[in-house]
Protein backbone atom coordinates (compact mmCIF):
# COMPACT_ATOMS: atom_id res chain seq x y z
CA UNK A 1 0.00 0.00 0.00
CA UNK A 2 1.63 3.09 -0.83
CA UNK A 3 -0.17 6.49 0.55
CA UNK A 4 0.69 10.35 0.43
CA UNK A 5 -0.22 10.67 4.46
CA UNK A 6 -1.10 9.04 6.98
CA UNK A 7 -5.39 8.49 6.96
CA UNK A 8 -6.09 6.94 10.38
CA UNK A 9 -3.74 6.40 13.59
CA UNK A 10 -4.94 3.38 15.61
CA UNK A 11 -6.64 3.84 19.51
CA UNK A 12 -3.49 2.90 20.44
CA UNK A 13 -1.86 4.58 23.66
CA UNK A 14 1.51 6.49 22.89
CA UNK A 15 3.95 6.11 26.10
CA UNK A 16 3.96 9.15 27.70
CA UNK A 17 7.71 8.84 28.07
CA UNK A 18 7.77 8.69 24.47
CA UNK A 19 6.00 11.35 23.92
CA UNK A 20 8.31 13.62 25.80
CA UNK A 21 11.24 12.18 24.38
CA UNK A 22 9.65 13.83 21.12
CA UNK A 23 8.37 16.97 22.41
CA UNK A 24 12.01 17.64 23.55
CA UNK A 25 12.99 16.94 19.75
CA UNK A 26 11.58 20.58 19.06
CA UNK A 27 14.61 22.41 21.41
CA UNK A 28 16.83 21.43 18.34
CA UNK A 29 15.67 24.72 16.15
CA UNK A 30 18.78 26.97 14.59
CA UNK A 31 18.00 29.78 16.97
CA UNK A 32 17.20 31.02 20.25
CA UNK A 33 13.69 29.25 20.77
CA UNK A 34 13.16 31.15 24.07
CA UNK A 35 9.27 32.30 23.18
CA UNK A 36 8.25 28.71 22.01
CA UNK A 37 5.76 26.33 24.41
CA UNK A 38 5.10 22.53 23.97
CA UNK A 39 1.92 20.85 25.02
CA UNK A 40 0.89 17.52 24.25
CA UNK A 41 -2.62 17.36 24.33
CA UNK A 42 -3.96 13.28 25.53
CA UNK A 43 -6.85 13.62 27.57
CA UNK A 44 -9.75 11.85 25.42
CA UNK A 45 -12.35 14.81 26.32
CA UNK A 46 -9.86 17.78 25.47
CA UNK A 47 -8.88 16.21 22.06
CA UNK A 48 -12.60 15.50 21.21
CA UNK A 49 -13.71 19.26 22.83
CA UNK A 50 -11.65 20.87 20.33
CA UNK A 51 -12.40 18.03 17.31
CA UNK A 52 -15.98 19.14 18.11
CA UNK A 53 -14.99 22.78 17.73
CA UNK A 54 -12.92 22.48 14.55
CA UNK A 55 -15.82 20.11 13.16
CA UNK A 56 -18.58 23.02 13.79
CA UNK A 57 -16.53 25.61 12.32
CA UNK A 58 -15.79 23.15 9.25
CA UNK A 59 -19.51 22.65 8.38
CA UNK A 60 -20.08 26.55 8.64
CA UNK A 61 -16.97 27.02 6.31
CA UNK A 62 -18.41 24.45 4.08
CA UNK A 63 -21.98 25.49 3.98
CA UNK A 64 -20.48 29.21 3.17
CA UNK A 65 -17.66 28.47 0.51
CA UNK A 66 -18.63 25.29 -0.86
CA UNK A 67 -22.00 24.08 -0.63
CA UNK A 68 -23.33 26.36 -3.25
CA UNK A 69 -21.66 26.09 -6.77
CA UNK A 70 -22.46 29.53 -7.51
CA UNK A 71 -20.41 31.10 -4.50
CA UNK A 72 -17.57 28.20 -4.60
CA UNK A 73 -17.08 29.31 -8.09
CA UNK A 74 -16.78 32.77 -7.26
CA UNK A 75 -14.54 32.00 -4.66
CA UNK A 76 -12.06 30.03 -6.38
CA UNK A 77 -11.60 33.16 -8.45
CA UNK A 78 -10.62 35.09 -5.20
CA UNK A 79 -9.06 32.85 -2.80
CA UNK A 80 -6.41 30.41 -4.41
CA UNK A 81 -6.86 28.24 -1.43
CA UNK A 82 -10.19 27.46 -2.34
CA UNK A 83 -10.41 24.82 -4.96
CA UNK A 84 -11.83 21.14 -5.81
CA UNK A 85 -9.01 19.82 -3.72
CA UNK A 86 -10.28 21.62 -0.54
CA UNK A 87 -13.81 21.47 -1.04
CA UNK A 88 -13.24 17.52 -1.45
CA UNK A 89 -10.72 17.44 1.77
CA UNK A 90 -13.39 19.66 3.61
CA UNK A 91 -16.23 17.16 2.79
CA UNK A 92 -14.32 14.14 3.95
CA UNK A 93 -13.80 15.69 6.86
CA UNK A 94 -17.23 16.24 7.96
CA UNK A 95 -18.25 13.01 6.83
CA UNK A 96 -15.82 11.15 8.64
CA UNK A 97 -16.71 13.10 12.02
CA UNK A 98 -13.19 13.81 12.33
CA UNK A 99 -10.13 16.17 12.13
CA UNK A 100 -7.51 14.45 13.73
CA UNK A 101 -8.23 10.70 12.30
CA UNK A 102 -8.14 9.31 15.30
CA UNK A 103 -4.78 10.44 16.77
CA UNK A 104 -4.40 9.75 20.33
CA UNK A 105 -1.97 12.45 21.11
CA UNK A 106 -1.88 15.62 19.81
CA UNK A 107 1.61 17.99 20.49
CA UNK A 108 1.00 21.57 19.81
CA UNK A 109 3.58 24.28 19.60
CA UNK A 110 2.60 27.68 21.27
CA UNK A 111 4.52 30.94 20.47
CA UNK A 112 3.97 34.59 19.68
CA UNK A 113 3.17 34.49 15.90
CA UNK A 114 3.98 38.17 16.04
CA UNK A 115 7.97 37.12 16.97
CA UNK A 116 9.07 36.40 13.50
CA UNK A 117 11.80 34.24 15.06
CA UNK A 118 9.21 32.09 17.13
CA UNK A 119 7.27 31.67 13.76
CA UNK A 120 10.46 30.76 11.75
CA UNK A 121 11.25 28.38 14.43
CA UNK A 122 7.60 26.79 15.15
CA UNK A 123 8.66 24.44 11.16
CA UNK A 124 11.90 23.61 12.18
CA UNK A 125 10.44 21.79 15.71
CA UNK A 126 7.72 19.82 14.02
CA UNK A 127 9.91 19.22 11.47
CA UNK A 128 12.43 17.48 14.41
CA UNK A 129 9.32 16.34 15.99
CA UNK A 130 8.25 14.62 12.65
CA UNK A 131 11.22 12.82 11.94
CA UNK A 132 12.08 11.10 15.30
CA UNK A 133 8.33 10.02 16.04
CA UNK A 134 8.86 8.35 12.32
CA UNK A 135 12.10 7.10 13.36
CA UNK A 136 10.52 4.90 16.40
CA UNK A 137 7.90 4.05 14.34
CA UNK A 138 5.16 6.35 14.97
CA UNK A 139 2.92 7.95 12.13
CA UNK A 140 2.50 11.81 12.44
CA UNK A 141 0.20 14.38 10.32
CA UNK A 142 0.43 17.96 10.10
CA UNK A 143 -3.32 19.82 10.36
CA UNK A 144 -2.79 23.27 9.35
CA UNK A 145 -6.95 23.39 8.99
CA UNK A 146 -7.22 22.27 12.98
CA UNK A 147 -4.66 24.80 13.79
CA UNK A 148 -5.87 27.74 11.80
CA UNK A 149 -9.77 26.71 13.25
CA UNK A 150 -8.62 26.69 16.98
CA UNK A 151 -6.69 30.22 16.89
CA UNK A 152 -9.61 31.67 16.35
CA UNK A 153 -11.38 30.17 19.14
CA UNK A 154 -12.03 32.27 22.45
CA UNK A 155 -13.10 28.33 23.59
CA UNK A 156 -10.51 26.69 22.66
CA UNK A 157 -7.96 29.17 24.05
CA UNK A 158 -9.57 28.57 26.96
CA UNK A 159 -9.58 24.89 26.78
CA UNK A 160 -5.54 24.83 26.23
CA UNK A 161 -5.24 27.40 28.64
CA UNK A 162 -3.24 30.10 26.12
CA UNK A 163 -2.38 33.07 28.09
CA UNK A 164 -1.93 36.37 26.03
CA UNK A 165 -0.19 36.91 23.04
CA UNK A 166 0.40 33.37 22.52
CA UNK A 167 -1.14 31.44 19.38
CA UNK A 168 -0.39 28.24 18.02
CA UNK A 169 1.72 27.69 15.38
CA UNK A 170 1.87 24.17 14.64
CA UNK A 171 -0.64 21.24 15.37
CA UNK A 172 1.45 17.86 14.95
CA UNK A 173 -1.27 14.52 15.31
CA UNK A 174 0.86 11.50 16.63
CA UNK A 175 -0.16 8.27 17.17
CA UNK A 176 0.72 4.07 15.68
CA UNK A 177 -0.33 4.02 12.06
CA UNK A 178 -4.08 1.86 11.88
CA UNK A 179 -2.83 0.31 8.42
CA UNK A 180 0.73 -0.34 7.36
CA UNK A 181 1.98 3.23 5.98
CA UNK A 182 4.57 3.98 3.41
CA UNK A 183 5.22 7.05 2.24
CA UNK A 184 4.39 7.68 -1.74
CA UNK A 185 7.80 7.67 -4.01
CA UNK A 186 6.40 10.73 -5.94
CA UNK A 187 8.83 12.08 -8.42
CA UNK A 188 12.40 13.11 -7.21
CA UNK A 189 13.30 16.83 -7.30
CA UNK A 190 15.62 17.62 -9.99
CA UNK A 191 19.27 18.50 -8.40
CA UNK A 192 21.17 20.70 -10.52
CA UNK A 193 24.90 21.41 -9.93
CA UNK A 194 26.48 24.68 -10.37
Amino acid sequence: MIVDSLQRFSEEAVDPAVLGRIAKASHQVPADATGLEIAVVTDPEARRSLEVLCLDRLEKIYLRRYARLWVFSFMKKLRPSVNELSRIRTRQMLKKGSVFNGAPALILILGDSRRPQEAANAPCALADMMLLAETLGLGTCLSETARSILNGSRRARRILSLSRGKSLLGILLIGRPEAGFLRAAGSPFPVRWI
